[in-house]
């Protein structure tokens, strides 16, 4: 559970960094910074990455942690 909490914790600052893979799970038993294949299935409902539109998304992510955390 202890896991999961810290896992949580670091999810947002964790994305807008990139330091999250693609395909990894999330699970407790699986390193946060581990790379999995996505399986076949899941294939069609995963985007593939698109640097420009990853790096746009994650900075408009980061300035609205910023004013956010501004205004308090």
């Amino acid at each position: 559970m202890l896991g999961q909490i810290t896992r949580l914790a670091a999810t947002v600052p964790g994305f807008i960094a990139g330091w999250v893979p693609l395909g990894n799970t999330g699970g407790a038993n699986v390193s946060a910074l581990k790379p999995m294949p996505v399986p076949a299935s899941l294939s069609g409902l995963v985007p593939k990455p698109d640097i420009i539109r990853q790096l746009s998304f994650r900075l408009a992510a980061l300035i609205g942690v910023i004013l956010i955390s501004r205004a308090f």
